[in-house]
């Protein structure tokens, strides 16, 4: 094994025998031992102070992303409860459970969907005023009263109370520790009808809590302002929900401070941690991020133990010349082999320490440096024996040392270069002084750490954020990141190119975000920022308002940001100007209606072929015109029924004579003409050589009602007509009555299935704008909006029994025979139908000669 090579140290025995009788070595060795631990001392001291701030900042930084993660649950919770609020009625809570019916599946599958928006929302129940509940997202109903639960009784006692979060209580339902978020729900005159309530077990956050670099002795908890523990990790059960008597942090919390940091002993496991305490958001609600001593402290304590055993060793050595020089002569040798084991143990001890020990004289030149000083620099023990510090080629730690002489010590961190190896090594350095029994300083004692591996990492992560900031700065889009708060995180400066405003402008107001959007195109914005749980990309064009008034067309994209555990951290958004490719699509568009307009003129001359075309489609739909037939003879046999039903009773009870007879005959045979004519109807639209005509249309309109008066009469539904007279159309008589028919007959149905009372059909005939406008509606309570789009749809339908026809032939009808169109719209009372044709003038008569 080779030999380490040593700096030659000054013989121990000779120095003692030459000082034996004189007290200046003893006094330079005390001065040096005191500069030793002065040196040591201050190291530690500044290292403590450093690993304490650190630590404050570090329980800060954690103190308020649990603040920001809370607010953004809370909010998250809150924002649902609102939604819920939004959709639900009086009426909604006034039922009982068997009274729920259709309404009440609709209500909790809005309850199951916002559930799942937040996964840590356990259940959402909408409670009556007598604290049961009446829907949930849970099934079975949970069979439990929540009237003695003191969220429920906050919003019984005031209308006022908001949104209110409730002391932690043992689930009914679960067996855990549950959290209750609750708001009030009101009557059309305030009055209280109930409460929607999110649930939610603490033990739900604890995938964020584990993702917190604590310590294993750190721990985070949320608490009221009165300091009562509402959830904790690692967690504690036996403390959740438990009273406090007395907490170091209740006075601050009790004057509302939002920001407390402070040390404080743990009465649960007796660990004194640094607390930071922050209130959430406007809240009822404190967070707490502790961080033990015991781990934050736990290196220096090591370097602590390791420097204090320097020291005691280096102790030894001086008291070992003070045991020397007081012994006398016969216990010289025994001392002084004893003095050299301990030098040897005070030099392995120098030679293992992690920093590198340098000595040197009032001259400036190296007299003593430890090994792990010279493989830093590069070199050896030897080569850098007596070494005139003053030709080094960096000469910036001379200062430093020069103050060290002048009795005033000195920090230097910077690049160093050796002149024996070139090689550049950034280090930190601190000198102090060393004097002699007189106490003139005689040199100095300087400590080196290496910090090569830091400042590297540093420089790399300039270089990365460099990289980044020359990518984002200059990138043609716009670029920004929105926290899950709301604010600004990053905005990229290509925003005032496209807006006219700069970044600063949204820093200080993030709601200009919604404000430059073109009032027109707002509703949709909102629409799409109201998926703020997605987790894929959107997209949505739209249109802004620059600050100097230009409209500009926008190709927004954005997509959520979620950490490494899964939580929200916002959402990242790409905003490209695309008004030149709107104003290329308008123009082109503006080309294809012109284009179609010129395929129009082509396609009139070829419009036998077309016809011919139509023709044979038709035929080989004739099997589904078997089925409309059907459809539409339902209501005149129900109405012939009905006559005869009539003849029988006024038989029996002997009011049948002539006249009645007549009437009910005449009516029935004219359903059967009807019905004969309905075959003829539908054989004629599909026939390619129908010819139209003009037509009566309150005639038409007129037998429509006939067909249906008596059916609507005996389900006691009164119909009211409005008809103007003279309004003549061009097409087909009986195809136009059948489509009023189809409009009435479903309007009826409704009217049967929803139990109206009283039931009313009103129709209306009228001119407007050159067309003739038939209007049928009802008080049925409206359509669906869910529904409303699709009810012209061929087999679309709502009816267990529905063939989901009559409305789409109304439609056919109406659009290839009569140049017609037909809407439906809800109205205060229930649904309107508008049926629109042509108003058709006769021509004039020629005047007689």
């Amino acid at each position: 094994m080779a030999e380490r090579n040593h700096a030659p140290y000054v013989d121990i025995t000779k120095t003692a025998m030459k000082f034996r009788h004189s007290r200046l070595p003893l006094m330079a060795g005390l001065s040096g031992l005191l500069g030793f631990f002065i040196l040591v001392g201050v190291s530690l001291k500044s290292d403590y102070d450093g690993l304490e701030e650190r630590a404050r900042v570090e329980v800060g930084n954690l103190g308020h992303l649990m603040e920001l993660h809370t607010a953004a649950r809370i909010r998250n919770i809150d924002q649902i409860l609102q939604d819920v609020q939004g959709h639900v009625t009086p009426e909604d809570m006034a039922r009982s459970q068997a009274q729920r019916g259709a309404r009440g599946e609709e209500l909790e599958r809005l309850l199951r969907t916002k559930r799942e928006i937040v996964p840590e929302v356990h259940g959402l129940h909408l409670v009556n005023v007598k604290g049961d509940f009446l829907y949930s997202s849970l099934s079975p109903l949970p069979p439990y009263n929540m009237a003695d639960r003191s969220h429920f009784t906050a919003h019984v006692q005031n209308p006022e109370a908001g949104l209110v979060i409730a002391e932690p209580v043992l689930g009914r339902t679960t067996g855990k520790w549950t959290l209750a978020v609750s708001r009030r729900l009101n009557n059309a005159d305030g009055s209280f009808a109930g409460v929607v309530v999110a649930t939610f077990l603490p033990e739900s956050f604890a995938p964020f809590y584990q993702s917190l670099d604590l310590g294993p002795h750190g721990n985070v908890s949320i608490r009221d302002t009165h300091a009562r523990m509402l959830m904790r990790f690692p967690a504690r059960d036996d403390r959740i929900g438990q009273p406090v008597e007395s907490h170091p942090a209740q006075p601050y919390m009790a004057r509302g401070d939002r920001e407390i940091l402070m040390k404080i002993r743990s009465g649960t496991d007796q660990v004194e941690r640094l607390v930071s305490i922050r209130k959430v958001g406007e809240y009822p609600l404190y967070v707490f991020a502790g961080m033990a001593p015991e781990d934050y402290l736990s290196n220096w304590r090591s370097k602590l133990y390791y420097y204090s055993a320097g020291s005691l060793l280096l102790a030894a050595v001086v008291l070992g010349l003070l045991v020397i020089n007081r012994r006398g002569e016969r216990q010289e040798e025994s001392a002084l082999r004893a003095l050299a084991e301990t030098e040897g143990r005070y030099r392995l001890l120098l030679e293992n320490l992690p920093v590198g020990v340098i000595h040197f004289d009032s001259r400036l030149c190296l007299t003593f440096c430890n090994e792990r000083f010279a493989t830093m620099v590069g070199s050896t023990v030897q080569a850098l024996q007596g070494l005139d510090l003053q030709r080094l080629r960096d000469q910036s730690v001379l200062p430093a040392m020069r103050q060290a002489l002048a009795g005033e010590g000195g920090t230097y961190d910077g690049s160093y270069r050796t002149t024996l190896s070139h090689i550049d090594v950034w280090i930190s350095f601190r000198a102090n002084p060393l004097r002699d029994a007189s106490g003139a300083i005689i040199g100095g004692i300087g400590i080196v750490e290496d910090v090569g591996e830091k400042r590297r990492a540093e420089d790399s992560l300039r270089q990365s954020e460099r990289n980044f900031r020359t990518m984002a700065d200059f990138t043609y889009d716009w670029e920004y990141w929105q926290g899950a708060d709301g604010r600004i995180v990053y905005m990229t400066p290509s925003v005032e190119r496209i807006t006219g405003y700069g970044v600063q402008a949204f820093a200080d107001d993030p709601s200009l975000l919604q404000q430059i959007v073109h009032p027109d195109d707002r509703q949709e914005f909102q629409e799409h920022l109201n998926q703020a749980v997605f987790h894929h990309e959107h997209m949505v064009d739209f249109r802004i308002v620059r600050r100097d008034g230009q409209v500009r067309w926008i190709a927004h994209g954005c997509q959520a940001v979620v950490g490494e555990e899964g939580e929200a951290l916002g959402r990242r958004v790409s905003n490209r100007d695309v008004t030149e490719r709107k104003t290329l699509e308008a123009e082109l568009q503006a080309l294809n209606s012109r284009l179609e307009a010129r395929v129009q003129e082509e396609l009139a001359s070829n419009r036998e072929k077309d016809q011919l075309l139509i023709q044979q489609s038709r035929l080989a739909a004739m099997g589904e015109m078997v089925h409309n037939i059907a459809h539409q003879w339902r209501q005149p046999l129900n109405a012939l029924g009905l006559v005869i039903a009539n003849i029988r009773d006024d038989f029996a009870f002997g009011q049948l004579d002539a006249a009645a007879l007549d009437e009910s005959v005449g009516r029935a045979l004219k359903l059967l003409q009807r019905m004969s004519t309905t075959i003829d109807d539908f054989r004629n639209f599909f026939r390619p050589d129908r010819d139209p005509a003009d037509f009566d249309l309150g005639a038409a309109v007129e037998d429509a009602a006939f067909i249906m008066e008596a059916s609507l009469k005996n389900n006691d539904i009164a119909l009211e007509r409005a008809i103007e007279p003279d309004l003549r159309a061009w097409g087909f008589h009986g195809q136009f009555s059948q489509a009023v028919l189809n409009v009435l007959a479903n309007a009826k149905e409704v009217l049967q299935e929803r139990h109206v009372r009283p039931a009313r059909i009103r129709l209306q005939v009228s001119r407007c704008d050159g067309q003739v406008e038939v209007t049928v509606e009802d008080n049925a309570g409206g359509i669906p909006g869910n529904v409303l789009g699709h009810i012209f749809e061929p087999y679309f339908t709502t009816k267990e029994q529905g063939s989901g026809i009559g409305l789409y032939m109304t439609k056919m009808i109406l659009e290839r025979s009569m140049h017609g169109k037909i809407r439906a719209e809800n109205t205060a009372e229930g649904a309107r139908f508008v049926l629109t044709v042509p108003l058709y003038t006769l021509p004039p008569t020629a005047p007689m000669q």
